[in-house]
């Protein structure tokens, strides 16, 4: 309904301007509980255990939308895993989960031999590749013997970035 001061003209309503906000919901950490129920049988005493959902390995650890910011943070902001879970706490109100241990980094198949192996895969793959060998002095060992000659033989291949794709 219009105000009293537009009822009594005869004005023609031509358009609407509209303004969107965009902002981020107050600290929503959403917490599950899982419970997995226990049972004893009263003729052999053998106990069976009801499964957790899969992917709940751990009386407390983060979920895939919070590992997948964590991750974001740590490896493409390049900010340092301490300050990755301090700023989880203080953003989203995240318990600090102390790395590296329960890291998302360090959980299985996401880890260096992971990575290792797609880019072994990736590189069998292309048809040309460029060969080098780079020979360079390791260090010193620890009981003070000459620093040794080493070899480095890369394999770089040409791979196809999101943009080129």
């Amino acid at each position: 309904m219009l105000p009293l001061r537009f009822a009594a003209r005869t004005e023609v309503a031509i358009g609407v301007e509209k303004r969107q906000v965009f902002d981020l919901p107050e600290r929503a950490l959403v917490v599950t509980q899982h419970q997995a129920s226990i049972y004893r049988c009263a003729h052999c005493r053998g106990e069976t255990k009801a499964a957790f959902p899969e992917g709940v390995v751990s009386p407390t650890q983060y979920g895939e939308r919070i590992k997948a910011a964590a991750i974001y943070l740590n490896i493409q902001q390049l900010i340092p895993e301490d300050r990755t879970a301090r700023a989880l706490s203080d953003l989203f109100g995240a318990p600090l989960i102390c790395p590296p241990a329960s890291w998302p980094g360090s959980k299985e198949g996401r880890g260096p031999a992971a990575v290792y192996a797609r880019i072994g895969e990736r590189v069998a793959e292309v048809k040309v590749r460029h060969l080098d060998e780079t020979g360079f002095a390791s260090p010193a060992s620890c009981n003070g013997c000459t620093r040794r000659r080493a070899w480095l033989s890369p394999s770089i291949a040409p791979v196809k970035s999101a943009a080129q794709s």
